[in-house]
C-alpha cells in the first residue's frame, strides 16, 4: 500500500517529501505527479514505506500538520480504479455473431464503422465510400 498526502505546495520536490518521511521509517519510492503544462507538482503525491506500520505512524503524526505553509491531509491511498475504454463515435462493441465462422462465412449482420464514412456494405472483400 501507499499514502497519499494532499494539499502540497506547488513547489514542493521528491527530495523534501523523502526527507519528512524519513522520520517515521524506511521511504521506497515517492511519486509525485507533475503538472504537463506548468512542470510543477500538482500538489499530492504519493510515499511507499517499508512496511504498513512505518505508513501509519507517518499518516498520524503528518495528518493536518502544516509544511511548507500548507495543512497536509494524509491518509491510505485507494487503489487506482479500472478505467472503462472509451469508443469513437458511431461505433459499438464486436459481438461474436459479427465475428466471421470458421468456415469463413460472412455473419448475418454486417459490420459498420460510422466514424470514417466506409462500410463494408458492398459485399466481397472490398469497402465502399457511403
Amino acid at each position: 500500500m501507499s499514502v497519499y498526502i494532499g494539499n502540497l505546495s506547488y513547489t514542493v520536490t521528491s527530495d523534501e517529501l523523502t526527507l519528512v518521511f524519513s522520520q517515521y521509517g524506511v521511504v521506497r519510492r515517492v511519486q509525485l505527479p507533475m503538472d504537463r503544462e506548468t512542470g510543477q507538482a500538482r500538489g499530492f503525491a504519493f510515499i511507499e514505506m517499508e512496511t504498513d506500520e512505518q505508513e501509519d505512524k507517518a499518516i498520524e503524526e503528518l495528518n493536518e500538520a502544516e509544511f511548507m505553509g500548507r495543512e497536509l491531509r494524509a491518509s491510505k491511498a485507494k487503489p487506482k480504479e479500472a478505467t472503462t475504454p472509451v469508443m469513437a463515435a458511431g461505433t459499438r462493441p464486436i459481438k461474436s455473431s459479427d465475428r466471421p465462422s470458421p468456415a469463413g462465412e460472412r455473419p448475418a449482420r454486417t459490420w459498420v464503422d460510422r466514424s470514417n464514412g466506409w462500410s463494408d456494405r458492398g459485399g466481397g472483400d472490398s469497402f465502399q465510400r457511403r
